[in-house]
């Protein structure tokens, strides 16, 4: 999965730099200015395989920085939380159920799943 993601972030370099050919990968302008490349095959041209990508998502875990401002100080506070419940997590802070501000999230793979 890292080469994809690393193919993704070549993609939209490329964009950037006017340097995109159509054949290779489309980048599409979304809503907001956020773009968005589509992976339709994995690294060996293969179709993704659906049940795989889900278990592997739920085995993945994130560590999400989240700023929190108080009247006396502004910390950050860094949580670990399971691909199971990222959604679950982050809608806390987007709904504003929550103090903080996401600022962060990095994608943590346990060593039995690497």
């Amino acid at each position: 999965m890292e080469d994809i993601n690393k193919k993704v972030v070549s993609i939209f370099e490329r964009h950037k730099a006017n340097k995109l050919n159509n054949d290779d990968a489309k980048v599409i302008e979304c809503d907001d200015d956020i773009y968005c490349v589509t992976v339709k095959t994995d690294k060996h041209g293969n179709p993704f395989n659906r049940a795989e990508l889900l278990e592997d998502a739920r085995m993945t875990e994130y560590i999400v920085k989240v700023l929190v401002d108080t009247p006396e100080s502004s910390y950050i506070n860094n949580y670990k939380v399971s691909g199971e419940k990222i959604l679950e997590f982050l809608s806390k802070y987007t709904k504003r159920k929550k103090q903080g501000q996401v600022i962060e999230i990095d994608k943590y793979i346990p060593d039995d799943l690497a």
